[in-house]
C-alpha cells in the first residue's frame, strides 16, 4: 500500500543522520513475484546534512511520480 510506504519513509527521516543502508528481505520480493503482484523498485541517495531525511523525501516524491504514471 503506497500510504504505508510513505509512512515508513517518514519514520526513517527520524533516524539519526549517518551512513546506513536499508534493504528488503529477498523472501518478501520472491513472495510478491510469485503471487503475480507488480513490483517497482525505486532508489534514492543523499549526502551531507540531513542526508537520511533528504533521501526519504526524494523516495516519497518518486513514489508519487510512479503512482501518477500508472
Amino acid at each position: 500500500m503506497p500510504e504505508e510506504i510513505e509512512l515508513a519513509m517518514l519514520a526513517f527521516k527520524l533516524m539519526i543522520n549517518g551512513q546506513c543502508f536499508i534493504g528488503i528481505d529477498w523472501y518478501d520480493v520472491a513472495t510478491a513475484i510469485s503471487s503475480g503482484r507488480h513490483i517497482d523498485f525505486i532508489h534514492s541517495h543523499a549526502v551531507g546534512a540531513n542526508c537520511v531525511g533528504n533521501a526519504c523525501d526524494n523516495l516519497i516524491q518518486k513514489l508519487h511520480e510512479t503512482e501518477l504514471d500508472k
